[in-house]
């Protein structure tokens, strides 16, 4: 069994490596003057994160859900609250729509979601 510290200290290593930097918004949507609702984009985290290709597991799995959009495996620190139709904004200004949250294991080192490009 792993205990505590240890874990920390690989999910701490685990974020150290992350190389993107990003900015992770939430749709808060508000009433508009018309009675409908408007979307409100608020930044829920701020930080570094990694991508990936998706395994062709991942993708077969999920591909009711991303078919055939551009997908990515985006990493992000471990804790990390994101749920799906969120958006991940990289420093580049490429936006990711969060798609499908997987659920990390027992010893998770990241949060990692599939995520697909916003074209």
């Amino acid at each position: 069994m792993i205990n505590p510290q240890t874990m920390a200290a690989m999910q701490t290593l685990a974020a150290s490596a992350f190389d993107a930097a990003a900015t992770l918004t939430r749709n808060s949507p508000t009433p508009d003057a018309y009675g409908s609702q408007a979307e409100s984009w608020a930044v829920v985290w701020t930080g570094n994160v990694a991508l990936a290709k998706p395994t062709g597991g991942q993708m077969q799995a999920y591909a009711n859900v991303v078919g055939d959009l551009v997908t990515w495996l985006v990493k992000l620190p471990f804790g990390t609250t994101v749920y799906r139709g969120d958006k991940v904004t990289l420093s580049t200004g490429d936006v990711l729509l969060v798609q499908v949250v997987l659920t990390p294991h027992s010893y998770g080192t990241t949060q990692m979601v599939l995520a697909t490009e916003v074209r």
